[in-house]
């Protein structure tokens, strides 16, 4: 789309909904109905997918591709930094009314937040975030009908960042789960993260990760089941135990970055952390 908006902007009225594409049995159980309609109603025909943008994430990284977790939100970016959300998204919270009552907030040239609200329960309100990502990307997307969502790699490069940026026991379960179910490992993520941001060549950054993961061990299980929704029961020792393992024997093949110890002084890691911008959940 050579003018850059969404394609309902000017005609509203035009508005009809197609036949919605059906998800697969493990993508329908985790996405809500209301998460299933929006994502259909996003990406039918000639709408944010041929912006650029991909649904990434928590709900993406569940739905699409280890089925482990239920997420409330849809986190949708693009890579293109010419990208006006401002034009390009223009009369979007309006088609969205559709589907219930809408809120827009921190609006900017390159990030959009709306709040849906549907009736019928806390499944049903919604939270939807466009944002600019890195220009880097470390695998193609996969296609779910017209739905376009990011790959495995990224999400989990994105998780580290994530990880170090804030403090959700959703983001160690998503790793844990990553680590544990899929080929990825420690040196992967880390590989893939420096592509997408420079600041992973640094040490404290390293440090300020690692930080986050002997944490781990705090967290009680009343925190750990609020945030994270698990699919099936999980213990959050189980989950800490395993990340230190990971890290311990991550630390063990790189002598070179800490060179005294296999775990650095905590006591320096309380600034390590930064605003990463908007992390998707």
């Amino acid at each position: 789309m050579s003018c850059h908006t969404f394609p309902f902007a000017r005609n509203p009225e035009k508005l009809r909904l197609k036949p919605p594409f059906h998800f697969g049995p493990k993508e329908s159980i985790m996405l809500t109905p209301l998460q299933t309609r929006i994502l259909n109603f996003l990406f039918e025909g000639e709408k944010i997918g041929s912006l650029g943008f991909f649904l990434t994430g928590g709900t993406a990284l569940s739905a699409f591709h280890l089925h482990h977790r239920f997420s409330e939100d849809l986190d949708l970016f693009v890579r293109s930094h010419e990208l006006d959300f401002g034009v390009a998204l223009r009369g979007l919270a309006t088609n969205l009314a559709k589907f219930g009552d809408v809120e827009t907030s921190l609006v900017s040239k390159s990030f959009l937040r709306i709040f849906l609200h549907a009736p019928n329960g806390q499944w049903n309100n919604l939270k939807i975030e466009f944002a600019q990502d890195v220009p880097a990307r470390i695998a193609p997307p996969l296609k779910f009908g017209e739905v376009i969502v990011d790959s495995l790699e990224d999400i989990a490069a994105n998780k580290i960042s994530a990880i170090l940026g804030r403090d959700k026991p959703r983001d160690l379960f998503d790793l844990y789960t990553i680590l544990s179910r899929t080929n990825l490992t420690l040196e992967d993520l880390f590989k893939d993260v420096i592509r997408k941001d420079a600041f992973f060549e640094h040490k404290e950054a390293f440090y300020g990760f690692v930080g986050k993961i002997r944490n781990a061990s705090a967290l009680s299980q009343e925190d750990f089941l609020r945030d994270v929704h698990p699919a099936h029961p999980e213990l959050v020792t189980t989950v800490a135990d395993y990340l230190n393992f990971e890290v311990d024997r991550f630390l063990e093949g790189i002598e070179t970055i800490a060179p005294s110890s296999k775990d650095p002084d905590r006591s320096n890691l309380k600034d390590s952390s930064r605003d990463f911008g908007p992390d998707p959940g």
